[in-house]
């Protein structure tokens, strides 16, 4: 949409010109009607509708020059930022760059924080090498310097379909190739190699492990670790993320053959594998079993986890159970060590063959 401006005094959008005949307004729902009037999300629920007015004289007015894709952001969960607001702005820019050869692919990601979300803009920074801006700050910035209109030369808002988020994580919507594209245009971006060694002795088993809750405790980290050495011949990495550069999650995500991680927001994060790679979810007993997977294989913990690899299926995605030292949900883990060589065993076949389909009587 081009021309379109926000009013800093009344905080309202408006535009000089309809960008098409009969607009109705474009909704900036993050999700769909079944948590239209939930607290969390109510405030990026509202109807981004422009009013007909005039442009302001240049005086008062300040050019955003290029194209700016707008997000509303309502939670700090990675998960949720990544689903449901990165992924989807790039794809916005990919569908029009796929349909207009001269569109400007060098964007710049603009925030409408409507909660305090720390990770949402080093989230982002995957996504350009432009500086994430955040729309209240430049409303202020430029409300100092006596602007009373913020305009966008370009502008990319309010992409999600809510017919699509009718409960929460739903991917129905992706194309089975646009995680792979997702993620190969963010590890081109930063000059991340595409393809990893799976070769013994040179492969890299990850282990990401929790600083606190739902941290595989001590004894169980040794035991699995030995397993992974012995059983895979990779080198074993263990991983806290914590604090760490998001930039630097994802490189060390994208050099594994083997990313090992208990089910929860971090998990999220195997998008990231090389194709011919696989994800060990180690399941939280309060998060469930479910049977999903790659035709059956793995599932369990967030439905999400099953959901993305359904659409990734260049990677393969399995399970291990474990108990909890607690009856919530935050409890730390001791790994079920049957069911994680099970899915060693599964990991080792697919590597081998580079296809592990349960349904083939021949596996």
């Amino acid at each position: 949409m081009q021309s379109l401006c926000y009013d800093i005094n009344s905080g309202s959008w408006q535009t000089s010109a309809l960008p098409f005949s009969n607009w109705s307004g474009v909704s900036l729902r993050s999700r769909g009607s079944l948590f239209r009037d939930a607290p969390i999300v109510s405030r990026c629920n509202s109807l981004f509708f422009p009013q007909l007015k005039p442009l302001p004289s240049a005086e008062y007015t300040h050019w955003m020059k290029g194209t700016v894709v707008m997000s509303c952001i309502w939670v700090n969960v990675f998960g949720h930022i990544f689903l449901e607001m990165m992924l989807p702005a790039w794809m916005a820019t990919r569908s029009l760059a796929d349909h207009f050869t001269a569109f400007d692919m060098n964007v710049a990601y603009i925030l409408d924080n409507r909660c305090n979300a720390s990770l949402a803009g080093p989230s982002f920074s995957l996504l350009s090498h432009q500086p994430v801006l955040q729309l209240q700050d430049l409303i202020y910035e430029h409300k100092k310097h006596r602007k009373s209109h913020l305009c966008f030369e370009k502008l990319i808002v309010g992409y999600r379909l809510q017919s699509s988020l009718e409960y929460a994580h739903n991917v129905a919507h992706l194309k089975d190739n646009d995680l792979s594209r997702y993620r190969d245009a963010v590890k081109t971006l930063h000059k991340i190699p595409r393809q990893v060694n799976m070769s013994p002795g040179v492969c890299i088993a990850l282990v990401l492990q929790r600083r606190e809750n739902r941290k595989i405790v001590p004894d169980s980290e040794k035991k699995i670790v030995k397993m992974l050495r012995e059983r895979t011949l990779c080198a074993v990495k263990i991983v806290i993320f914590d604090n760490m550069p998001i930039l630097e999650q994802v490189r060390l995500v994208a050099s594994a053959s083997i990313f090992v991680h208990v089910s929860g927001s971090g998990s999220h994060h195997f998008i990231w594998l090389a194709d011919g790679a696989a994800s060990l979810t180690i399941v939280h007993p309060f998060l469930g079993l479910n049977v999903i997977g790659h035709g059956g294989i793995g599932g369990g913990g967030l439905a999400l986890n099953d959901f993305l690899c359904w659409k990734h299926s260049r990677i393969l995605c399995v399970t291990a159970g474990a108990t909890t030292t607690n009856t919530n949900a935050v409890g730390n883990l001791i790994v079920d060590t049957y069911s994680f060589s099970n899915a060693l065993d599964m990991i080792k076949l697919w590597q081998y063959r580079g296809v592990f389909d349960p349904r083939d009587p021949s596996d």
